[in-house]
């Protein structure tokens, strides 16, 4: 989708930190760095630089980690892709060991499986409770 909103996703979401600061302590020529970063196997530019986040909105292998991310903080995930028009993509909603037990988000058209890592997006925003305005803000950012 957009830069913004997988960098939202990272920041709300994911829980990285964003620095001015390079990981050596010199300031970033190319913008912030990300501090927090999951233990991956790629090179160390590729996981901390924040141009380089994950394209969570736009790859299924991203949102997976959203997923993950929300699994493990207490919220059950279901994306259910078939024919019926009324059905819901993705529903995330709030297991009982949850502080938000209870609640529930769900997001997309059921019949569209191409839309499924943005709309894990959209539901794992709107779950940690960023604003609606600012998720509309993120998506448009770079259209």
């Amino acid at each position: 989708m957009t830069r913004k909103l997988d960098s939202l996703v990272a920041e709300k979401v994911m829980g990285w930190v964003s620095s001015p600061d390079n990981p050596w302590g010199y300031p970033a020529l190319r913008g912030p760095w990300w501090k927090t970063v999951p233990q991956r196997v790629y090179s160390l530019y590729e996981t901390q630089h924040a141009t380089n986040t994950p394209p969570f909105s736009a790859s299924i292998d991203a949102a997976w980690e959203v997923v993950e991310k929300m699994r493990a903080s207490d919220w059950a995930v279901r994306i259910e892709v078939n024919r019926f028009e009324s059905d819901d993509l993705v529903s995330m909603w709030a297991n009982d060991n949850n502080p938000k037990a209870g609640e529930s988000y769900s997001s997309g058209d059921g019949r569209d499986a191409s839309a499924v890592p943005l709309n894990v997006c959209l539901c794992a925003l709107r779950a940690v409770g960023v604003p609606e305005s600012e998720i509309t803000a993120a998506m448009e950012g770079e259209r």
